[in-house]
């Protein structure tokens, strides 16, 4: 049987193998340049009850637990052993999860909220860039708000912008959501946002 599986995805792939590379588009010798982002989509929930994870695997506790306790001290540690070997390291993630580890809320049932080095640490980070975070706090489904939730959202990112110092984020990245309504559009450039990445999931 097994054989039968093997030659059978041969015979599928042959097409494939045989037909070669396709062939180079002409805009290709004019690339100089290739910018690699390193980036993240946050599920809050998603991932809970999974089989065979731990029960509280998509909370919001779990989840910010990670965050703090791991995915963001990785990040200015990547990123500081880079710099020492001269290369750069950006991180971009959200500013929701920029914003409750600045000031981290009691009563969320976390495991560890970060001390005040910590916190100056990862300020650090981001007035140099090592972490960033575009300008809207998560990946939206802007067609679930009104205008003055949406652009309340832009606005927690231009909050964050002003204490840290930094220019106000003007790019928003969606990411494994349907889409983006044209709705949000005028809001957008209303909020001062100039540009959007997508990176939506697959549909029909």
């Amino acid at each position: 049987m097994a054989r039968v599986a093997a030659a059978l995805a041969l015979l599928l792939l042959a097409p494939v193998a045989l037909a070669g590379r396709p062939p180079r588009p002409a805009w290709a010798d004019n690339v100089t340049r290739v910018h690699v982002v390193f980036s993240n989509h946050l599920d809050v929930g998603f991932a809970a009850h999974v089989e065979g994870q731990p029960a509280d695997l998509g909370t919001d506790a779990t989840v910010l637990d990670n965050y703090f306790g791991t995915y963001f001290p990785r990040a200015l540690a990547t990123a500081e052993a880079l710099r020492a070997d001269g290369e750069s390291f950006i991180w971009t993630t959200q500013s929701w999860l920029v914003a409750m580890y600045r000031d981290c809320p009691t009563g969320l049932g976390l495991r560890k909220c970060p001390n005040a080095s910590q916190v100056a640490a990862f300020d650090d980070a981001l007035r140099r860039g090592d972490v960033a975070y575009h300008a809207f706090p998560h990946n939206a489904q802007p067609e679930l708000m009104d205008a003055g939730m949406f652009l309340a959202g832009v606005q927690l990112t231009h909050t964050l912008d002003d204490a840290l110092g930094v220019p106000r984020r003007a790019v928003m990245s969606q990411r494994d959501v349907p889409g983006l309504s044209r709705a949000a559009v005028p809001l957008l450039r209303r909020a001062g946002v100039q540009a959007v990445s997508v990176g939506v999931n697959g549909g029909p």
